[in-house]
């Protein structure tokens, strides 16, 4: 039964963080592997081939992206902006991803705090950029981007939280032992011999 009690004690916090930093690496794995670079995405094939390019740059809390979207002989199409708000958890992203039956991978520009607002989808048309609202998107493309959020933005800070917890768990465990060992030594050690 002490034995028992050492090892949830001891290794159940380990085993719970262990827990959480591998569900939190598959997510945010899984999440990169499912939203691509822009650069990946191809609409049509040979001369007719849309392709894009993307720059991104911040200022303060305002992180902004150009989507160019480039026909196969170089010539650019019409570009498209999008700005995401960094603040209060705010986070954001342009990526492709296959989220209908086409085989092409469509362009999602996506921020937490512009989800219901100005985030997008870019999608082939008859061979055409056409812009379709995010609230309009699939609820599997909503899902991912939210999971995206979740792992890239959210889970980082929940595990800080929790290694802080378990370093305050074992210290907390540890003075206990140090107190416990203290009183059993006392109360083990012989009285003190009565003087003449």
């Amino acid at each position: 039964m002490k034995r028992a009690l050492k090892l949830v004690l001891l290794g159940g916090p380990l085993v719970l963080l262990a827990w959480l930093v591998l569900s939190w690496g598959f997510e945010y794995r899984r999440t990169d592997v499912l939203l691509v670079p822009v650069e990946k995405a191809a609409w049509g094939q040979g001369e007719a081939a849309i392709r894009f390019s993307l720059s991104e740059r911040q200022e303060g809390e305002t992180l902004r992206f150009r989507i160019e979207p480039r026909a196969a002989d170089g010539r650019a199409l019409e570009p498209r902006d999008f700005e995401v708000n960094l603040d209060t958890w705010g986070a954001g992203f342009v990526r492709a991803t296959q989220a209908d039956d086409d085989p092409e991978l469509e362009v999602v520009a996506w921020g937490h705090h512009e989800e219901d607002r100005t985030a997008f989808v870019l999608d082939s048309v008859d061979g055409q950029v056409t812009e379709i609202p995010f609230g309009l998107a699939r609820r599997q493309l909503q899902d991912l981007a939210r999971a995206w959020h979740q792992a890239h933005k959210v889970d980082p800070i929940g595990l800080v939280i929790s290694f802080v917890l378990a370093f305050g768990w074992y210290l907390a465990v540890g003075v206990a032992w140090a107190l416990y060992r203290a009183i059993r030594r006392k109360a083990a050690a012989p009285p003190p011999a009565a003087g003449p």
